[in-house]
């Protein structure tokens, strides 16, 4: 190997093992709390909707949140050499050495792979909530039913126009995307 193909090795070794580090988890969940407990107070002075605009679904929130999974995940991938090993047969006194055992599964580091891999999932499932769900409200009115809904994330004005502008005499539909937020 080329000398300047060990340095970038080692480069590469060092960059996976802060991301994966003990210190970088406990940082980032330290910094996501402080911005939790703040979007808690912003709750409670300036209503859901505006801790939802200033941090939750922000982008530097999300950012952290990527982080903490690519930590998650470079902490597992890290220690999976340590759960395989290869169990190594006794030789026998003055003899050869044996061949090579079988290879075999650390089962103390199962519930580390397991508990890492639940959170992943979990941080998967929130972020494909938060992005490809839709936010509604349906105002159902006591011994009655309903069959519709306000869309409340909508990014679009929605204005009927009646009168004569339309081809048939139906009133005329307008979309006016729009992207406001709490604080406007």
């Amino acid at each position: 190997m080329s000398a300047s193909g060990g340095r970038s090795r080692q480069i590469v070794t060092r960059v996976l093992r802060t991301l994966g580090s003990l210190w970088l988890a406990a940082a980032v969940m330290t910094v996501l709390a402080v911005a939790m407990g703040w979007a808690t107070f912003l709750e409670r002075e300036m209503g859901t909707p505006a801790a939802q605009y200033i941090v939750y679904a922000s982008g530097w929130f999300y950012c952290l949140i990527g982080v903490l999974a690519a930590n998650i995940f470079v902490a597992a991938l890290l220690r999976v050499p340590a759960l395989f090993y290869r169990a190594e047969p006794v030789p026998a006194d003055g003899q050869a050495p044996a061949p090579r055992g079988k290879l075999r599964v650390n089962k103390r580091l199962i519930p580390f792979f397991l508990a890492h891999l639940g959170v992943l999932l979990l941080i998967f499932g929130c972020l494909a909530t938060a992005r490809f769900s839709t936010k509604a409200r349906a105002t159902v009115p006591e011994t009655s039913a309903t069959e519709t809904a306000v869309a409340t994330d909508a990014r679009v004005f929605q204005i009927e126009l009646s009168g004569a502008d339309g081809a048939d005499g139906e009133p005329r539909k307008l979309e006016i995307p729009f992207s406001g937020g709490p604080l406007n």
